[in-house]
């Protein structure tokens, strides 16, 4: 391994990659703290992760829901409409389109067919982590070794049946929107239209509730038994089971189903009033789970759900709404500004080459990062983490430490640490 078998004792001066990420400026977003346009503005630019100051104003200028909203970097200054403030943002930081850039598609789709294509891209998202997570803790068993990020196998239970049971909440509601809303709608048009879909919800609810008595029976039992081992095994089989399930029931509405609406000709004002309505349904868990439905989308799908919330003619909740979401994202970021994480040198691959792969990864989200070279082949990766969700498959790393199993790629990393982002902070020595 050459300098990665070092013996020095501490950690050597920062490794600084050759063609790292840019880093900008702080950004200036100047509007009130009521604007919905400032809100929308704010969530775009932490998807950017810049360093964003706040500077509040009185709302002047534009309509009472919009306001005036100015963005300073350097001496560059911007104001306008939304799309204009989206295309400077777009065209100044790069990465995936904030929505400036819309297809025609995305403009004429009938807004309930966009709101439950955006849900369950999250709730997808959200299930294979967890099928992921079950997995892990079915390899690695009852270890009695703590992982400081999860505490004891019990502790790693509890986050793992906390997390469960808020996914399982947003399923719920979802469904209970699509049965009290949705298909309502079809019927009126062709009654039994929505049948087969109502049957399948019927159908899967025993699954979800089952796996959530079984993680409640892993929590009581003996880390090392049997017993242990074969419970977490369940889990696993059955997320894995709800897994497919989701893909097959996400897949026929949105093929059998959701095209349909367009023939529907509802007017405008039915459109608004039923989107309205499904705000309603799911308000239990978009006053509380919000940010973790938005965790699991993409940033184009997570602008997307914004823009569906800013149609709410109920200024007052959905101000609260989009207030709601930025100050959490805005509370978690400053909570947790950085994560080091630890990797062991490879005999696949050598630690220069895994430094190139760990800059290209950032490279590509546009983040800042530092990988320094420490002890016996370790070395540290020190980076922001608001968002979990990014794309990056193509990025290979071995040997990760932290009793994860070998070869997850970056995403896997992404979608580990994100379980964890009560508690995200690490150090190698």
């Amino acid at each position: 391994m050459g300098n990665c078998c070092g013996k020095s004792e501490k950690l050597t001066a920062e490794i600084v990659p050759r063609d790292g990420a840019r880093v900008y400026p702080t950004v200036r977003l100047h509007g009130s703290p009521k604007s919905i346009l400032a809100a929308y503005i704010r969530f775009a630019l932490l998807h950017r992760e810049v360093s964003l100051d706040f500077v509040e104003t009185e709302r002047v200028g534009g309509n009472e829901q919009e306001g005036a909203v100015t963005l300073q970097v350097g001496s560059e200054v911007v104001s306008g409409s939304r799309e204009t403030l989206l295309r400077f943002i777009d065209a100044r930081f790069p990465g995936p389109s904030m929505g400036s850039g819309n297809t025609r598609e995305d403009e004429t789709a009938p807004l309930l067919t966009s709101l439950i294509r955006v849900q369950h891209t999250s709730m997808l998202w959200h299930v294979e982590r967890m099928v992921r997570w079950a997995e892990d803790l079915t390899t690695r068993g009852g270890r009695k070794t703590v992982d400081p990020s999860m505490g004891t196998p019990r502790m790693e239970i509890r986050k793992f049946a906390r997390s469960y049971s808020e996914l399982l909440e947003i399923m719920m509601e979802h469904a209970q929107m699509e049965e009290t809303v949705l298909f309502p709608i079809f019927d009126h048009a062709d009654r039994g239209l929505a049948k087969a879909a109502k049957e399948e919800h019927a159908r899967d609810l025993p699954l979800m509730n089952g796996i959530k008595e079984v993680i409640k029976s892993v929590g009581v039992l003996d880390s090392g038994s049997p017993d242990y081992q074969e419970a977490l095994y369940s889990v696993f089989t059955r997320l894995k089971s709800l897994l497919g399930k989701c893909k097959q029931h996400f897949a026929e509405e949105e093929v059998e189903i959701l095209p349909l609406m367009e023939a529907l000709e509802l007017s405008k004002e039915q459109e608004l009033s039923a989107l309205e309505q499904c705000f309603d349904v799911m308000q239990g868990t978009h006053s509380r789970l919000l940010k973790l439905l938005l965790e699991g989308l993409p940033s184009c799908d997570a602008m997307k759900y914004l823009d569906l919330i800013s149609k709410c003619r109920d200024k007052e909740k959905m101000e609260s709404m989009l207030r709601m979401i930025v100050n959490e994202f805005f509370f978690y970021r400053k909570q947790v500004p950085s994560i080091c994480v630890g990797f062991h040198g490879s005999a696949f691959v050598t630690c220069d080459i895994l430094l190139q792969r760990v800059s290209l990864a950032f490279r590509l989200r546009k983040q800042k990062a530092r990988t320094t070279l420490g002890k016996a082949g370790h070395f540290l990766l020190l980076f922001s983490f608001p968002f979990p969700h990014h794309s990056l498959d193509k990025i290979q790393i071995t040997g990760v430490k932290l009793q994860w199993r070998v070869n997850l790629t970056v995403v896997e990393i992404f979608d580990r640490l994100s379980m964890m982002h009560y508690d995200l902070a690490h150090s190698c020595t």
